[in-house]
């Protein structure tokens, strides 16, 4: 009954990991720390998804352009419920990709570690057990961007 609870009873951790209800029902912003004046209620899996999150990255409003990359990437390596290959798969891309370009020297970029990128972000899909069609789509939207992003690099050759 997580969309119907509240204080003191709500669900406090989920598996091992402790629950921020800060990130949900704008308590942060209407409460601050008080707690016991949460609203405790969880009304969407986006909620949901935010009580895993760091408060900075909980403003997200859906599983779309409004999420960071590195959200997405730690529910992926932190929420139990999902299998060892989707956990290491995201993990290695958040560690090996998303970071090195967060924080990017270029002298990193070259064309075999760009290449690997693309190889762990098909190896994360292919983890995912996605239907045959969206697997398939993802992986020639991944191949696309490869082959575009070698050309912008390396130009027409």
């Amino acid at each position: 009954h997580i969309h119907t609870q509240s204080s003191p009873n709500h669900i406090k951790d989920y598996k091992g990991f402790w629950l921020n209800y800060r990130n949900i029902n704008n308590n942060n912003n209407r409460h601050k720390g008080a707690e016991d004046k949460y609203d405790y209620r969880v009304s969407s899996h986006v909620d949901f998804a935010k009580l895993f999150l760091q408060p900075f990255m909980a403003h997200m409003t859906g599983f779309n352009d409004s999420c960071d990359m590195s959200a997405l990437l730690g529910l992926l390596c932190q929420v139990g419920d999902f299998s060892q290959d989707i956990k290491d798969a995201a993990f290695k891309i958040r560690s090996e990709v998303r970071n090195k370009w967060a924080h990017c020297d270029f002298s990193d970029w070259t064309q075999v570690f760009f290449l690997r990128c693309f190889q762990l972000m098909e190896e994360l899909v292919r983890s995912l057990k996605l239907s045959t069609s969206v697997e398939q789509k993802c992986v020639q939207d991944l191949r696309d961007w490869e082959q575009k992003g070698v050309q912008l690099v390396l130009g027409d050759r």
